[in-house]
């Protein structure tokens, strides 16, 4: 009987560790309008957990955080964590977007991928795969005081981003400053 419960238990450490690996509660919606990060693709504004037509949600998105601090700098990102490939099951969370040092007053007003930040992943539209149900699509800032000189972590691929690890690399909070999300469908 002990071993049983202590296998139980090794189990249930494994699967947190997976979903840990795997980044924050990639699920939940800011509870705080302190936590919440505006996003517009055109005239469409972003209401987290919202299912969106693939088309709506294709141009490159603006971002504005209203409560970024003017003194930070911010990773700003966008993923899917719905992405495993058929071609490739290890290839768990795409990276759609990754932009460095982004000031929290440019932040505060708004920015694009074509703006003048500093981009190391351009923005790719969603394309969750035909006949897979709806994909998550979560934007993300993450506050730091000092610029990054340099990324910590060479991303080489958009497949198998692990956030977790980006988060450690660059000693910044597990959990993002503000975020958003959104599902899409291709019919």
């Amino acid at each position: 009987m002990d071993f049983n419960r202590c296998f139980v238990f090794f189990v249930l450490l494994c699967i947190f560790g997976i979903c840990r690996t795997e980044g924050y509660n990639f699920d939940a919606c800011p509870t705080s309008e302190n936590d919440f990060l505006n996003v517009t693709f055109g005239s469409l504004v972003v209401k987290c957990n919202t299912k969106y037509d693939l088309e709506l949600v294709s141009p490159s998105p603006e971002i504005r955080y209203l409560h970024a601090a003017q003194d930070k700098f911010y990773e700003v990102l966008m993923i899917d964590p719905d992405a495993p490939s058929a071609k490739d099951p290890k290839c768990r969370c795409w990276l759609h977007m990754l932009l460095s040092n982004v000031k929290g007053e440019d932040l505060q007003n708004g920015i694009s991928v074509t703006g003048s930040t500093t981009v190391l992943i351009g923005y790719k539209p969603p394309t969750p795969p035909k006949g897979s149900d709806y994909h998550r699509y979560i934007l993300a800032v993450f506050g730091h005081v000092e610029p990054f000189k340099e990324p910590k972590q060479t991303i080489t691929t958009r497949c198998g981003f692990d956030i977790n690890l980006f988060t450690e690399a660059h000693n910044l909070n597990s959990s993002p400053d503000a975020s958003n999300m959104f599902q899409t469908i291709t019919e």
